[in-house]
């Protein structure tokens, strides 16, 4: 079992999340052909923000419900990595 396994390493990934914390769901005006859809609470949001997206996308028409999101509005600091805040370590070695 479990009882004797022994930690050996941890990796993290970067989870790059705007510093207000929302959504970024938009074209970006100086990349034609360029749309974001980040979002932390992906998996709760995919189903209405991947139509909102689709939507927009195929027809070319902003998404009111989107406004708040744009990848252009103003996001008070810079774009930070969610997992840093709790993961960034290692556990020491065990002393012997």
């Amino acid at each position: 079992g479990l009882a004797r396994a022994r930690f050996e390493d941890a990796r993290i990934g970067v989870r790059p999340v705007p510093s207000d914390g929302l959504p970024l769901v938009g074209a970006v005006a100086r990349a034609p052909g360029l749309y974001h859809l980040v979002s932390h609470s992906a998996v709760t949001l995919a189903p209405v923000l991947g139509r909102l997206a689709a939507q927009e996308i195929t027809t070319g028409r902003p998404a009111p419900e989107l406004a708040a999101y744009r990848p252009d509005r103003a996001v008070p600091g810079d774009v930070h990595d969610e997992n840093l805040r709790a993961m960034n370590h290692r556990r020491p070695a065990p002393s012997s």
